[in-house]
């Protein structure tokens, strides 16, 4: 393992960026990073192995700022293994990921260490998101797809309702339970700003598909979960994007943790997050009203049942649910003003296909 300037200070904020051939849209992260209005941050980059330009990249920016960590793994350990490192490499109060495809607005950090600072009791801050292409443009998939019978993994939907409406920050710890379980399906709140404490109480992303919503399904029953009106993240879509692969959920297992020799795993991947869901339930301390009403959550969840129609037609069938793919709209590019851009269609194969677990 290399290790490339290790950040010797105790910064408030550590920002993690697992990264595995990201060369194409590497450069552009890490910049949005370090050009934050808030500064007391430290930037680990955990390099798994990759084989393009990554590693270059990564050592000219941190001979460039000392706030920067970039450490390199001689071979591939998986994604899971990556993503958790940067946290167990990070020293500070508040703890950020960030994916090394994605955008955040220059004010993104500010704004959420403001907000868990005024509010003891919520555990993550983040802020509504624009989905970006490749090119960086915002695009929109028509309302109303998210509902549709043919589309019940959600492969069209780009967003979920507001946190104020899955209940995100209610004082009820199965309400909060229930707002990601059954209402949300991308997750993107994992990419806001964490409490470390918080993230300590929990075993990180495990070795399976999925993980991360179990990961912020267990954040919820810590503490509350704000989402800011401001679209401060930029979440990208393209083709390389492993929620973009179209296959089995094996063949992410494998991704997520090439050494299956030492993770053997018999159940399909989608059995073992729905055991990840019901573990979350016994390992967080609990008044017995919130449980039983987690417990119901759970129940509510298995009886999706096109849901799992769905799922079990790729894990037993490697068959994909087709889903009509929309015509997405583009509209202006990430960080721009959008009086300035053009908005026009877009074509949609790309951008819509994605795979995604119980």
């Amino acid at each position: 393992m290399l290790l490339m300037q290790q950040n010797t200070s105790s910064p408030t904020l550590s920002i993690g960026l697992p990264v595995y051939n990201g060369e194409k849209f590497l450069e552009q992260a890490i910049r949005c990073l370090l050009n934050q209005t808030y500064t007391d941050f430290e930037l680990i980059i955990c390099d798994n192995a990759s084989t393009d330009r990554t590693q270059s990249i990564c050592e000219a920016f941190a001979l460039e700022d000392r706030r920067i960590s970039y450490i390199r793994y001689e071979t591939n350990g998986g994604m899971i293994r990556n993503f958790n490192a940067v946290f167990e490499a990070s020293c500070g109060t508040y703890f950020k990921w960030m994916a090394h495809d994605d955008l955040v607005d220059e004010n993104f950090a500010l704004r959420c260490i403001q907000a868990l600072q005024a509010d003891p009791e919520a555990v993550i801050c983040s802020t509504e998101v624009r989905v970006i292409d490749a090119e960086g443009f915002v695009v929109e998939v028509p309302e109303g797809l998210s509902e549709s019978a043919g589309d019940p993994l959600g492969a069209t939907r780009l967003h979920d309702e507001p946190g104020s409406a899955r209940g995100l920050e209610h004082a009820k710890q199965h309400v909060r339970h229930r707002g990601v379980l059954i209402k949300s399906t991308r997750c993107y709140e994992e990419f806001g700003v964490i409490r470390s404490e918080a993230l300590r109480k929990t075993p990180l992303r495990e070795y399976y598909p999925g993980s991360e919503k179990v990961l912020l399904t267990e954040i919820s029953l810590i503490g509350k979960i704000k989402v800011l009106p401001e679209p401060l993240m930029f979440m990208r879509i393209h083709d390389d994007r492993l929620s973009s692969q179209p296959g089995s959920g094996d063949r992410r297992s494998l991704y997520l943790a090439p050494d299956s020799s030492k993770r053997k795993l018999s159940f399909p991947p989608q059995v073992r997050c729905a055991g990840g869901y019901w573990s979350v339930i016994w390992r967080q301390p609990l008044p017995l009203r919130s449980r039983i009403g987690c417990i119901l959550n759970f129940v509510r969840f298995l009886l999706q049942v096109r849901k799992w129609v769905a799922i079990l037609s790729i894990a037993l069938l490697g068959k994909e649910p087709v889903v009509s793919a929309p015509v997405l709209t583009r509209g202006p590019r990430a960080g721009s003003d959008p009086a300035r851009e053009q908005v026009t269609p877009i074509p949609s194969a790309s951008q819509t296909r994605s795979t995604q677990h119980a």
